[in-house]
């Protein structure tokens, strides 16, 4: 392989990754809703932070609410968002930065925590970080995953171009393609870090004591000039909280079972056995919070360090408090 190259395109699996076509014909036809002001549509993506709208949505408790939003699952949340095809996305801080340097500004209005877990392929004994040397690992580039993969490499004696990268956005396929031994190692959340763990795969390494909070929920920053979808946004973060606080404490385990298996294409079989799968998932669901300018800050740095950025990009309204504000 070429020690150039972080990202290690998969030429292979062209035909695995063709799935996401029909979920970027989404972008398309939803253009249409995300112009129209009285109605919020919402780019979402089978993964922990956007369960608590898709629970949301299945209870059917907030009928007022959820009458003027639209959830839409994209395998592209950025390029929904950017084409004006949906109103809010979820997204992360170095994609924010991201988009800000191609020219288009977005705003973050709140931060999802996020735990990420390292697994390596079962059968490959490999157990720890510096045992990754021109090994394979999935993530998401330009993203957290993709930080948080050269920070797992302090205090080990590799380097950022000793571990290979490629990319997988879709945290079900970056899962598929772990157990099924084709790439070494992946970056996973729940409910896919328990199905992985559970088919064998090995965890070493968690970013709970590093997690920089860079998951967020994001708009289009000339949606927070008008009032009316400003209002909305306020009205759907008070949902989310509202469900993940329903999903921590009392969750409705039917529901979020027919979730895992309609959204997050989990085989059936798996999410009626496997032990604890329902009650992390919920348990892992937590409020959402403040954006902070110290994980701004941090990503900013990072992509600095990448070179994919520069000093000189300006971060003014690349996020807002004032929906946490009393």
């Amino acid at each position: 392989m070429n020690k150039k190259t972080p990202f290690i395109p998969l030429l292979l699996l062209v035909t695995l990754l063709s799935c996401s076509t029909e979920q970027s014909g989404k972008v398309a036809s939803s253009a249409s809703n995300a112009k129209d002001s009285s109605r919020l549509n919402i780019a979402v993506y089978p993964s922990k932070g956007c369960l608590p709208l898709y629970y949301a949505e299945a209870k059917g408790n907030y009928p007022h609410i959820m009458s003027f939003m639209h959830l839409n699952t994209m395998e592209d949340c950025d390029t929904a968002l950017i084409h004006h095809s949906a109103h809010v996305a979820f997204t992360d801080l170095a994609r924010l930065l991201c988009m800000r340097k191609d020219g288009f500004r977005a705003t973050a209005v709140a931060q999802i925590p996020t735990r990420w877990t390292l697994f390596t392929a079962k059968g490959k004994r490999i157990s720890t970080v510096k045992q990754l040397k021109e090994r394979l690992v999935a993530l998401a580039r330009h993203s957290e995953t993709d930080y948080l993969s050269d920070k797992m490499l302090q205090g080990t004696e590799l380097e950022q171009l000793d571990v290979f990268r490629t990319q997988f956005n879709d945290h079900r396929l970056r899962m598929d393609m772990l157990t099924q031994g084709l790439v070494e190692g992946a970056f996973l959340d729940e409910p896919f870090a328990t199905v992985a763990r559970e088919r064998g795969t090995t965890p070493i390494w968690e970013s709970d004591t590093l997690q920089p909070g860079w998951a967020v929920l994001a708009v289009s920053t000339t949606l927070l000039s008008d009032s009316l979808q400003k209002a909305q946004v306020r009205q759907l973060i008070a949902l989310y909280q509202q469900a993940a606080e329903e999903l921590r404490t009392h969750p409705d385990t039917l529901l979020l079972n027919q979730i895992l298996k309609r959204h997050y294409k989990l085989p059936h079989a798996e999410v009626d056995t496997l032990p604890g799968l329902l009650r992390r998932t919920a348990l892992r669901q937590l409020p959402l919070q403040s954006v902070s300018e110290e994980a701004v800050q941090a990503a900013k740095a990072w992509l600095m360090n990448r070179k994919w950025i520069t000093k000189s990009l300006k971060t003014d309204s690349l996020f807002t408090p004032q929906f946490f504000n009393q």
